[in-house]
């Protein structure tokens, strides 16, 4: 039987492997997203447009209150385990489809809230998932995870790996978790770097020098 703290390591890895890929993906649809509006709206006022993805969100928001905002909120309710394995899948596709999409028109707005919540989110449901698998007999904790996928999802979009160490370990206030957080950060760094995705900042410098 693997040792709880090497299993934890284990997991952690492979939670920054997968977080690693999703956060080249995110990238991508960020940078998709932004050449997109650019070309086929490049007319449109930036008021049209806010109003636009504004009157989208204000009608998700009047069905479903949770599933919009900063993501601070999200992010403590993930963190106090208010949501189950369906309710993390919903909430991590409307979240990652509305970062993509509100960010898409070049209106001024933050990646950082939402980074989080999706990395929370994935850590989380990774936990739940690992649970749910009765053969590993192996129970992992939530927050951990979500902690940890955080710091790993940070990581992977952004490519400050230490900063997500730091950030995650002021945030949990203990630092209990630096290794599970160094592994899982340095994994989403290296599947990154081997896929090409260069750092979100830096990919958006380029894009607004060459405009």
């Amino acid at each position: 039987m693997v040792a709880p703290e090497l299993a934890n390591l284990i997991l952690y890895a492979i939670l920054g492997l997968i977080v690693g890929l999703m956060g080249a993906l995110y990238n991508r649809n960020i940078l998709f997203g932004l050449n997109l509006f650019s070309t086929t709206m490049p007319n449109i006022p930036v008021a049209l447009k806010a109003a636009f993805v504004g009157a989208g969100v204000g009608l998700i928001a009047y069905w479903q209150p949770s599933w919009v905002g900063g993501g601070e909120l999200q992010v403590q309710q993930v963190l106090s385990n208010n949501f189950g394995a369906q309710a993390l899948i919903t909430l991590l596709i409307v979240r990652w489809l509305l970062g993509s999409i509100s960010y898409s028109p070049s209106l001024p707005g933050g990646l950082f809230a939402p980074l989080l919540l999706v990395g929370a989110i994935s850590g989380a449901l990774f936990a739940q998932l690992i649970n749910f698998i009765p053969a590993l007999a192996f129970q992992a904790d939530t927050v951990s995870f979500a902690l940890v996928g955080m710091a790993a999802f940070f990581t992977a979009v952004v490519r400050a790996p230490f900063t997500g160490v730091l950030l995650i370990i002021e945030m949990s206030g203990g630092v209990i978790l630096t290794p599970g957080l160094l592994v899982a950060c340095v994994c989403a760094t290296l599947i990154t770097s081997y896929m090409g995705s260069p750092p979100i900042y830096d990919s958006l410098r380029e894009r607004m020098f060459s405009r």
